[in-house]
């Protein structure tokens, strides 16, 4: 059944940044989008996928890979919405709706029922950091972090918007220097901040 028309603002920290963050020039810096491995759940919960997801804490609403809905082979609803970018730009129609579960990567209860939007493509490939230079000694400390894979490229299949950040945040904050933490969640501690173009 069709869905009334409506109008609903999709602000993406994905979209261009206009000003320069404490860290210095955003010509040397490069901003870090936190990324979790989860596993991702159709409704029965009999179908998972280790996906690579970034949490984007300017984005309205959580968006999906069409890719990944048919590796879950979730049912899509029918939605009209009109999307701006952050900057006010007409955004990318969605393709649809559909429910999701997600899970952390590791043994634990944790599960979070997700409604999001169908996108052909989202942001492409995270940025790849250098491992050696932020995590060996956090590492080695057992810290459970939510993406071990950060410092290779990876394609990623969704966005968790401002309300799956607020459900999965947890307290701990881990200060590597002034620009970079590992923040707690319930995905497990992920990178937040800006590193040096050198770094990378």
């Amino acid at each position: 059944p069709r869905v009334e028309k409506k109008q609903e603002t999709i602000n993406s920290s994905s979209t261009t940044i206009t000003s320069a963050n404490a860290g210095g020039s955003l010509e040397n810096v490069t901003p870090l989008k936190p990324m979790v491995t989860i596993e991702a759940l159709n409704k029965k919960g009999n179908v998972k996928v280790l996906i690579r997801a970034a949490v984007d804490t300017c984005s309205d609403r959580a968006m999906i890979t069409v890719r990944l809905k048919e590796k879950l082979k979730l049912k899509s609803r029918y939605v009209d919405l009109e999307t701006t970018t952050f900057s006010g730009h007409a955004g990318p129609r969605p393709l649809g709706e559909v429910t999701v579960t997600i899970k952390p990567h590791f043994s634990g209860d944790f599960r979070l029922k997700v409604e999001a939007l169908v996108y052909e493509t989202l942001i492409g490939k995270s940025a790849r950091v250098n491992s050696a230079l932020i995590l060996p000694n956090k590492l080695a400390e057992g810290i459970q972090v939510a993406d071990y894979d950060f410092d290779k490229d990876a394609e990623i299949d969704m966005i968790l918007g401002t309300a799956e950040y607020a459900a999965i945040l947890k307290n701990g904050m881990i200060r590597l220097d002034e620009n970079l933490i590992l923040q707690n969640s319930e995905l497990g501690y992920f990178l937040a901040g800006q590193i040096p173009k050198k770094q990378q």
